[in-house]
């Protein structure tokens, strides 16, 4: 018997990318109403920084974003069973039955079904954070010492290429590879069509990094009018020994200088995750980035809705740190547990960790009462900082 989905994929990979833009809209407005009936995981396992058991419920059909939460948040011994599909105006009446005793829940949800699900109490992120750099400004790469470092060590220079045979070198050899071993079972493959398509419009540019004169690393940025979007990188076969080389930060480096000496004003640094303490994220923000404004951070939503004041819970928020958003702000979350004797040098360190631009302020979620903190730090360096009260359940606020 023909698998449908399985064919039609197929299909989908086999036609041009101008036929496929044709039928695309249709295809993203069904996937949106596909939302409003999602599949639930049951996860039970141990939570990575307690070692204690916790519950998760998982209502979503994307398991790419399910598997990044499960590698963020449990060891590897995790049990998942899959129920039925449910409707996501049933949700909350599911959650309320008090035989499931759930710890925590994640929810994927969009612009249409985050409104069907009226959960107060769930924090909101966006799946993709995009953060943004002006090039024109004085830069300020806080590891950029060791970036120059190594490419002087490494001797690795920057090319600019323009055939296709480059391409598609960059994107049999360095991106599949690259994307697949960084990202595991959460990645996400784009087809060479589109990189291709990208290309021979001239909506992209695409670079390599060069070592003795060879290619080693590349990346395609794409055009947005007169701005740039950071696309895809990959380095050469995955390679371990090369991305100890720093041929990722030069990456990035080499672009910067040449979008700066391009004029351009603003540069996107692609998607990443919301969550600060991400590898991926903490690089970008290393380049001095900073959060893009509240309109360019649209839908898939990840609603994470803690349940139950179990330490398990309390660990995996105060481990993961993340930016959330309101009808019109962007805000960071910092969960601290203000009974615990260090409770001072854990919480500058995670402040000092995720320090964010662009957002309306920085939430610090006190699991006991709020100390006084007057003396901790630099009131006029961390105006927008400000201290409540928080248990599971509790209101965002």
């Amino acid at each position: 018997m023909i698998n449908i989905s399985s064919y039609l994929m197929k299909l989908h990979s086999a036609l041009p990318v101008r036929i496929r833009n044709i039928y695309s809209p249709v295809v993203k407005l069904m996937h949106r109403f596909r939302m409003f009936f999602l599949k639930l995981y049951i996860i039970e396992g141990v939570e990575a920084s307690s070692e204690k058991t916790m519950k998760m419920a998982y209502f979503g059909l994307d398991e790419r974003i399910l598997n990044y939460w499960l590698e963020l948040l449990y060891t590897q011994n995790t049990c998942t069973r899959i129920k039925s599909f449910i409707p996501i105006w049933k949700v909350r009446r599911h959650l309320i039955n008090d035989n499931l005793d759930y710890d925590l829940v994640i929810v994927e949800l969009n612009d249409l079904t985050r409104k069907a699900i009226a959960l107060p109490s769930g924090f909101v992120l966006p799946r993709w954070l995009d953060l943004k750099l002006n090039p024109s400004n004085p830069l300020n790469i806080k590891q950029l010492d060791t970036i120059l470092r190594r490419i002087r060590k490494y001797k690795l220079t920057f090319e600019r290429r323009y055939v296709d045979s480059d391409l598609r070198y960059f994107y049999d050899r360095m991106y599949k590879p690259y994307i697949s071993v960084r990202h595991k079972k959460a990645t996400v493959i784009t087809d060479y069509k589109n990189f291709q398509y990208m290309f021979s419009t001239q909506k992209s540019r695409f670079y390599f990094i060069l070592r003795n004169g060879e290619p080693v690393a590349g990346a395609v940025d794409i055009i947005e009018g007169k701005n740039i979007r950071m696309g895809s990188i990959g380095v050469l076969d995955g390679r371990e020994d090369l991305l100890k080389m720093g041929v990722v930060g030069a990456c990035y480096y080499f672009r910067i200088m040449d979008y700066k000496n391009r004029k351009i004003e603003m540069v996107n640094f692609g998607g990443t995750s919301p969550v600060l303490t991400d590898g991926l994220t903490q690089f970008k923000l290393s380049f001095g980035t900073e959060v893009m404004d509240r309109k360019h951070l649209t839908d898939p939503y990840i609603m994470i809705l803690p349940i139950n004041n179990s330490i398990a819970v309390k660990s995996t928020l105060k481990s993961n740190p993340f930016l959330y958003l309101s009808e019109r702000s962007t805000y960071q979350a910092i969960f601290f547990d203000s009974g615990s004797e260090d409770e001072k040098s854990v919480f500058l360190r995670v402040l000092n960790l995720t320090d964010c631009k662009n957002i309306k302020e920085t939430v610090v979620y006190c699991f006991n009462e709020v100390n006084n903190t007057s003396g901790w730090f630099d009131k006029e360096l961390y105006k927008n900082v400000r201290f409540i009260n928080y248990k599971a359940g509790d209101e965002v606020m």
